[in-house]
């Protein structure tokens, strides 16, 4: 059985690496170009995917995953 980390998309991935590291939804927007402008990437999806509850979930599941190391916060 796929892990949770392994059923997400490249582009997931990297949504669930941008909201760890505490950018914005639309940070992430900008971020991941014009393909976005058209349906922004939302938390609500990614954490419903993870089934997660909030963003601080998803910020410990990301370092637990090793997506992130702590203290990777966007500055």
């Amino acid at each position: 059985m796929l892990s949770r980390l392994d059923s997400l998309t490249p582009r997931q991935r990297e949504i669930l690496q941008l909201i760890a590291e505490g950018r914005s939804t639309k940070a992430v927007a900008r971020r991941l170009g014009s393909a976005s402008r058209r349906r922004r990437p939302t938390r609500a999806e990614l954490m419903v995917r993870l089934g997660l509850h909030s963003v601080a979930e998803v910020v410990h599941y990301a370092i637990q995953a090793g997506v992130v190391q702590p203290g990777a916060v966007h500055q």
